[in-house]
Parts: C-alpha cells; structure tokens; sequence
C-alpha cells in the first residue's frame, strides 16, 4: 500500500516592492531555501505544488494579501497538506491573525513548518506552541517599533513643511516628490473659494461648480487604478474649501507648519471662508431645535444603514430639519443631497412614516403561520403549543416591548430595505426569523434550525406618498383610497400664481419698487416669479395640478438657468417632447 502524497506550498512575503525588479530578489531567495529544505528532506511523498504563492509589497500586519487568500482558498479545496515557509513573521507578525491560520490549518488538517525556526516549531505539543508564540510576540515588537519609527519620521517630515506622499489635492500635481501647483486646475480652486464667498452655501457652489463642468481630480495610481473624475459632492467642496494646504501650509495632529509647496489661495481668502462656517455653526446652535416631530426628545433611524434607494442605487442616510421649534427626521438619498445626483425621484421620505411601514411588516411575519412553515425547518422536534400560544398572543407580546427592543428585532429580521417610487422591498434574513421566533417564544428548540433555498427572502410592500392638507408626506397603502389633495411642489405651485398676479400688476402701470414695498418682498424673487410664470403652459399647467416630476421644485428651478426655448424647458424639467401635428 503506497504512502499519502503530501502537496507541499511554499509561501514567500515581502513588506515593500523594494528590489522587485531584481532578477533575483527577496522573493526568490525565501521560495529557493524552502525549496532546498524540502529537497533535503529526501521523502519521495512530499510533492511541492508548482503554484507559487507570493506577497511582494504587502505587510505582515493584515491577512488582505492576494497570495495568502489563494493559498487559504486552496486549502479550503483540499489542494494543500502542508505550508511551508522561510520564517514566522514572513506569514503573520499579529498573534491574533497567527492563530486564525492555526485554527483554519487545523480544521482542514495541514501542516504547518517554519524552516528558520523547525528545531522548536512541533504544533502537536504545548512546548512547539509556545515557542511559537514567543517568536510571534518579538515578530509584533518589532513590526510596533518600525511603526513608532515611521509615524517619528512623518511628523518630522510634515514640520518641514514636506509632502508625505497620496494622491494629489485638487489644484496640484507631483513633481520631484514634492506638490506643484496645476494651473487650470488650481483656478478652478479659486473659483470654488469665490462662488462660496458670494453664495455663502455649499449646496449654491457646488450646484455652480457641476453645472461648469468642473470634475474632481482624475488620478492614476502606480498600480494602474484611476480615481476621480466624477462630479463634486457637497462634502468634496467642503474638504476643500476647508484645508489649509490651499494657503501653502501642512497640519500634522492639529499643528500647522509652513509648507514647500506653493500656495493657491491667500491667507485673507481663507481667513474669510473659515469664518463664514464659523458663522454657519453658531446660527445653527441657536436654532438648535429641542423637540422632535413627534414631541419626543430624541428620534433615532432604526433603518440606519439598512435603507437604499432604488432609483439611482445609493445609500439613504438620515438627516433632520427644523421648523417652528420642531425638528423633522428623514432618510434622504446619499446621492440627491450630495448633488452627484439630481432628478432622483426619491429625494426624502419621513423616517417615522417608513420605519411604521417596516415594523407593521416585522409584525405581519412573525404573526404568518406560512412564514414560520415556510422557512423554518419542521424535521426537528418543536413544542407545538408554546409556537401556537405565541402566535396567539403576539399583539400583546409585541405591545409589551419598548421601542428600542422593536428596532433590535427589526434589525435582526431585516438585511435590506430599498425604497421605490411606489413599492418598498424588504429583504428579510431566514436565521433572523428563527431566531426572533426563539426568543419571543422561549423555546430554545428552535435555534440553530436548518434552512432552505437562499439566505433571505424578499417581501414588496406597494405604497403611495401623499400629502396631508398642511403638505406634510405620508405613506399609505396602494389599495387605499384616493383623495383629492395636491401631490406636487407647493411652493412652486404658490410662486407661478404669485408671478401671474405681479405680472398683472407690473402690466397695468405699477413699478417693480413699489410692488416690492407693498409685498415686502425683494425685487429678485418678482423677477424670478413672473420668469417662471412664462414657460412653456404644459409645464405650468402640470406644476399647478400636481402631476410635475418630484424633483421639480422652486429650489431646482433657481439653481438651473431657465432656458428660452420651450423644447429646452421640456428636456430640463423631465417632460416629453410635444409631438408635432
């Protein structure tokens, strides 16, 4: 009976690309040595494995290395039986990562040898482990030392005003390892500080800047990746108007020191941007708002991280506003607020209206029978009555819970929620609903049940958002009953009206200055109104019934120029091009 063959692989890792170009580097000389000793060995049932498994560039620090995940990959195929490699610190230097490749050579029965260090490496008894953690441990020192020399080395680069490497700011390239200034991109940095000088809003300059056609950097990596190149957020507007590297200094741990490199903007400038924000804040803290919508003193979104729009694919993120002393909550898409997006129909929705819907949706599982048929697994011995006494009294038990208890089932239940123009789909987790169901009913029979088909399944909740007369949004069922109420923009809807009667006024012999004195109302906002009450009248007529697209509000129409042609109106504001008889 011939021996088992035991697939040998030999691992090989290098900190830095240092050398890599050499024909014979750091690499090669760990993969000859392990070579060697497995030649040395002289067992003809050790084969090694022609894959070379190699980390150049990689820290020990981590497990993302390429190579190791293969090597890990393919153990977890039965490819491999033994590890081979040059020394300890070259696969790990964490004691915490070293044991989780012990654990996974253990469940999969491989073998694991350090040449350097074979004479005291034996994983079978209790003295090779500890000898193994002691190297471990002198590993993670010196991998600690070289990171205090590192973070010594940047800190007194940076107070001598050095670039210490990274992609490029905005408005500036690399040049002998130092940041030189890109002039067109540098007078796009300029024009971003005056747009906010004069607009005094994020949302205003980075509404000019997009509509320019200005992109953030586009930025290639030695690797070959590209970055950049896409609209500016709100945030990416903010980052800049907001670091001092613009004024030719360099911030290290909340010092500052001159820096090398030129500066773009001068200090008056930046002075005056940074106490434009500083006005922002304090108006903000005296308008702080105490209370909630609904009266309580905080509102938290259970859906936080959960919740994604379905339109345009992006994250909905929570986010409040204040009106007469109250502060509303909503999910706002990631994407809309930012403006990398901006006809996404979705916008913002209520927090408390959509964590209502998904709770009543949580409720209505766990009180299905067929769910609980369904999907948890009925070959195992269950207490029938206790499972039937909770689906009985699962209104009193739900009612009994505190709030934060329902959101923590919530999240248990609930992988993902995507929100639609008229649907939700909730994504619910299998293992969630059994375990929701052990608990609630205290049966410790039903956890770790088995599962069938896929990890979740998805439920599709058809709604439509309406407005209340006070044009507040709710959601309510599809099948509910229309009423006549008003669905579009209301402000846009009162200032075309308004427009039409100034635009009256205006004609019958009344000054614009005296019409402003008599409305208590500046001048810009007449003009703008009796402007938007001369597009194209479908357009009109669409907003004052309220059937014009979500995004069609007043604060869309006065960040885009109004076009002059009505075909270019019907393009910009989402409607069809009007058929030609």
């Amino acid at each position: 009976m011939s021996e088992k063959i035991i697939n040998c692989a030999i691992y090989t890792r290098k900190s830095t690309e240092e050398g890599l170009e050499q024909d014979f580097n750091s690499l090669d000389n760990q993969y000859e040595f392990c070579t060697n000793y497995l030649k040395s060995l002289n067992d003809a049932n050790l084969h090694l494995l022609p894959t070379r498994y190699d980390d150049g560039g990689y820290s020990g620090g981590n497990l993302n290395r390429p190579a190791l995940q293969r090597l890990l990959h393919d153990i977890r195929c039965g490819l491999v039986n033994r590890v081979i490699i040059y020394k300890i610190d070259r696969l790990t230097r964490e004691i915490r990562d070293f044991f989780k490749l012990l654990d996974i050579f253990d469940k999969y029965d491989v073998e694991f040898v350090s040449v350097k260090e074979n004479q005291y490496y034996n994983t079978t008894t209790a003295i090779g482990r500890l000898m193994v953690n002691m190297f471990l441990v002198f590993a993670q020192f010196e991998r600690e030392n070289a990171g205090d020399r590192i973070r010594d080395k940047i800190a007194t680069s940076k107070a001598k005003g050095m670039w210490m490497g990274g992609c490029p700011p905005f408005g500036y390239d690399i040049g002998d390892r130092r940041l030189v200034v890109n002039e067109t991109e540098a007078q796009n940095v300029r024009f971003i500080y005056q747009t906010f000088c004069d607009t005094h809003s994020l949302a205003d300059t980075t509404d000019t800047v997009n509509s320019r056609g200005i992109r953030t950097k586009y930025y290639t990596t030695r690797q070959g990746r590209t970055f950049g190149g896409r609209k500016f957020s709100i945030k990416t507007v903010q980052r800049i108007l907001q670091n001092p590297l613009y004024k030719g200094i360099v911030t290290h741990r909340d010092k500052q020191y001159p820096g090398q490199h030129d500066a773009i903007i001068d200090t008056a400038q930046f002075d005056l941007v940074q106490a434009i924000f500083a006005a922002h804040k304090d108006k903000r803290e005296t308008r702080r708002c105490p209370k909630t919508a609904s009266g309580g003193e905080r509102e938290t979104a259970a859906l936080t991280g959960l919740i994604f729009c379905g339109c345009c694919g992006s994250a909905m993120t929570p986010s409040y506003c204040c009106k007469g002393g109250i502060r509303y909550h909503y999910y706002r898409c990631y994407r809309r607020a930012s403006k990398l997006e901006d006809k996404c129909p979705i916008n913002q929705i209520r927090s408390s209206e959509l964590d209502r819907v998904v709770l009543e949706q949580v409720l209505a599982i766990l009180k299905s029978r067929e769910f609980f048929a369904k999907y948890v697994s009925y070959r195992r011995e269950f207490d029938i009555s206790t499972v039937y006494s909770l689906f009985n009294n699962l209104d009193e038990v739900w009612n009994s819970l505190f709030e934060t208890e329902k959101h923590r089932i919530l999240r248990e239940l609930i992988a993902k929620v995507t929100v639609y123009k008229d649907k939700i789909v909730l994504d619910v987790k299998k293992d969630g609903l059994a375990g929701v169901f052990a608990e609630l009913s205290q049966n410790n029979q039903l956890v770790g049940v088995e599962y069938k088909e896929n990890k979740t399944f998805q439920i599709s909740v058809a709604y439509r958002a309406t407005r209340l007369a006070n044009g507040a949004k709710i959601i309510v069922p599809a099948t509910a009953k229309e009423e006549s109420r008003f669905n579009g923009s209301l402000r846009l809807a009162r200032q075309i009206a308004k427009g039409f009667v100034w635009r009256r006024q205006l004609e019958s012999g009344l000054t614009l200055q005296e019409l402003s004195a008599a409305e208590k109302i500046n001048e810009r906002d007449i003009r703008f109104a009796v402007r938007i009450s001369m597009i194209d009248p479908a357009i009109v007529e669409s907003v004052l019934s309220g059937k014009s697209p979500e995004f069609l509000t007043y604060a869309f129409m006065k960040k885009h120029p109004i076009p002059l042609l009505w075909s270019d109106q019907r393009k910009l504001y989402g409607f069809e091009e009007r058929k030609i008889q």
